[in-house]
């Protein structure tokens, strides 16, 4: 059973008995149906556990403090700005890994959401597998990319030329295996298939994944340092 935001004031209770092994998570999404379809597909998933649902980022807040759960999985697009809201989790719980849900991996989205400090980019409507899947490597530590992300950083514009189509600004780059990573991944593959065809195992292949974002989260810096000097000379 899940526990509503109304909740969200107690404490846990010290006394309780939790389960190490049991991925605590939260879901905010301002859309009933959306939080509702997915805090019960996790909920119903086992070493999962939805400790909070809200609508808003200040509900998401509240929840980090009262719960800390072990992931939170947020929309970008919700009342209070899921951005905002994710910075100030992040800056006052380290702890807690971030999910942001998008409506797309459009570029905007996903370097607001580095910056934010989340670790995963989950499309509203993935299959519940996918959602799954982030929040696992989420707990792990690692990043999830879904294969939309994946096909996007493949493109020349990202690895050609800069990430923002400025030429003082580094492009992405990246090693052989990451980017043949990336295009197994681009194909809908999971870690654990991704790495059978590698030579590589599941938690290696999660390891690959978050040192392109980190790099992709370095090249959002440079662009932000460039754009601040190149406005200096203005």
């Amino acid at each position: 059973m899940h526990h509503s935001l109304s909740e969200k004031s107690q404490l846990p209770d010290e006394d309780a008995k939790i389960n190490p092994t049991t991925i605590r998570i939260a879901i905010f999404d301002d859309h009933t149906l959306i939080r509702e379809m997915i805090a019960k597909s996790l909920n119903t998933t086992p070493g999962f556990e939805v400790v909070a649902t809200g609508q808003s980022a200040a509900d998401a807040i509240a929840a980090a403090e009262a719960h800390l759960p072990d992931v939170i999985i947020m929309d970008i697009n919700m009342p209070g700005d899921g951005i905002k809201g994710a910075r100030e989790i992040k800056s006052r719980f380290p702890v807690v890994k971030i999910i942001m849900l998008t409506s797309d991996d459009s570029e905007h989205l996903v370097s607001s959401a580095l910056r934010a400090g989340a670790v995963g980019y989950v499309v509203k409507g993935s299959p519940v597998r996918q959602i799954s899947r982030a929040v696992s490597d989420a707990a792990k530590g690692y990043s999830y990319v879904s294969s939309s992300l994946a096909s996007k950083l493949l493109a020349p514009r990202a690895f050609g030329t800069p990430w923002f189509d400025d030429s003082a600004t580094p492009a992405l780059e990246i090693t052989d295996t990451e980017a043949q990573i990336l295009s197994r991944l681009a194909q809908g593959l999971t870690n654990e298939e991704i790495g059978a065809g590698t030579g590589l195992d599941g938690d290696t292949v999660g390891k690959f994944l978050s040192n392109i974002l980190t790099k992709l989260q370095d090249c959002e810096r440079a662009d932000e340092i460039v754009q601040a000097q190149s406005s200096g000379r203005d």
